[in-house]
């Protein structure tokens, strides 16, 4: 009979019985293995049958496809981080013959940064600021202008907890800016770095309470720029192309003072330079930023960097 066969099955009684019981047989082994078409190991058998009696409950399978996604994502944003690593530690520019002052800010606390939880894909698309963001942004504005701190031009990323605190510490019309967004892996596995349309943007500004016309211009923006990657050295080779920045340097000199309101991980590892720290909420830095000969190619390098105000240091650094 065939019933000890490894299959388990009952073959019916044909002519081809006999022949099909030899075969079994003869590669029946004392631990009774089953049969593999593709002769796969047993080492590599025992873990697929593993794996598939622990995902098999369906109790078991979210926290499967969710420790798979994780491990995933993990992967592509240290691939992303290492492929990136040539922009990260940028070194300052040690001496120019003519400069302006950069005031860079990191954003105020995000509903992301509130959250322990909310980070990678888990994390909230574009996020506004929190109440605690507003009145971190408020004490901001003080600080700086206690210090006489102001700006000629406020710039901001393109997403809303930018826009907003640059509009809170620095009032005035903020200009939204390409390539200093915050680093991340898509809109898929990094939701918080992703924009929603400038529509969306208007809709949610106006609902918070500013004022869309006044505080906000996208004019300069162009939509597809939304899956460049955030660099610092674009950044600056877009902010002398701005008339109105040639024209503000020309009139103001070395005294032009622009805001740039951007995000944690971009400062530290693209704009700021080596040395130093994740920015806090808030947190803002002074920089001295090269003028650029007529036809030569921007130095995106700073230099005589130095903190004007320390920003919220109770703050989730995301």
């Amino acid at each position: 009979q065939c019933s000890g066969m490894s299959s388990g099955r009952l073959l019916p009684a044909d002519s081809a019985r006999s022949d099909v019981c030899s075969i079994t047989n003869s590669r029946a082994t004392a631990s009774v293995l089953p049969i593999s078409k593709d002769n796969t190991s047993s080492a590599s058998h025992s873990f697929r049958k593993y794996l598939s009696a622990f995902c098999v409950e369906q109790r078991r399978v979210i926290l499967c496809t969710s420790l798979i996604v994780l491990v995933l994502g993990f992967l592509l944003y240290g691939l992303y981080s290492i492929n990136h690593h040539d922009e990260k530690c940028r070194p300052y520019q040690k001496s120019a013959e003519k400069s302006i002052k950069l005031v860079l800010v990191r954003h105020a606390q995000s509903e992301n940064n509130k959250h322990w939880y909310r980070t990678l894909f888990f994390a909230k698309r574009d996020p506004m600021i929190t109440k605690e963001g507003w009145t971190q942004s408020l004490n901001a504005h003080n600080a700086l202008e206690h210090d006489g701190i102001a700006a000629d031009m406020v710039m901001s990323s393109r997403l809303m907890r930018a826009m907003e605190t640059a509009s809170l510490v620095f009032g005035g019309t903020v200009l939204v800016a390409p390539h200093i967004s915050e680093l991340g892996a898509g809109c898929l596995l990094s939701p918080g770095s992703c924009p929603l349309s400038i529509e969306n943007q208007r809709a949610a500004l106006a609902g918070a309470g500013f004022n869309i016309s006044q505080n906000f211009d996208w004019s300069r923006l162009d939509e597809k720029e939304d899956a460049l990657t955030p660099s610092w050295p674009k950044f600056v080779s877009w902010l002398w192309s701005l008339p109105e920045v040639r024209r503000l340097v020309h009139a103001r000199g070395e005294n032009t003072t622009i805001a740039i309101v951007s995000h944690g991980n971009f400062l530290q590892f693209n704009a700021i330079g080596c040395g130093w720290g994740h920015p806090h909420n808030t947190e803002a830095y002074s920089a001295r930023l090269a003028v650029p000969e007529p036809n030569a190619t921007p130095l995106s390098g700073l230099r005589d960097v130095s903190v004007l105000y320390g920003g919220s240091p109770k703050d989730l650094r995301r």
